[in-house]
């Protein structure tokens, strides 16, 4: 598994994507961040987390004024399994 700690500024987004066979588990450090989940908003605050099974399209944005801090862990670990929809 992979360990990567991030920070996304104040109003913005990735493009939503799928990982063909890679999960990944989000953990919020500091601030808010939204994540897209097949349709489904999930608002992860301050020490609140989400699993993401591969396979289901997400979109992982900060909506808020502040910039948020999160963990991304991911497994397995596996080169261009990411697929931009």
């Amino acid at each position: 598994f992979n360990v990567i700690e991030e920070q996304m500024p104040p109003q913005t987004s990735e493009i939503t994507h799928l990982h063909e066979h890679t999960e990944q588990f989000f953990y919020c450090l500091d601030g808010i961040l939204n994540i897209d989940l097949d349709g489904i908003i999930h608002v992860l605050h301050k020490n609140n987390s989400l699993c993401i099974k591969a396979g289901l399209p997400h979109t992982v944005s900060n909506q808020s004024d502040n910039t948020v801090r999160f963990l991304i862990v991911s497994s397995p670990i596996l080169q261009d399994d990411r697929i931009n929809i």
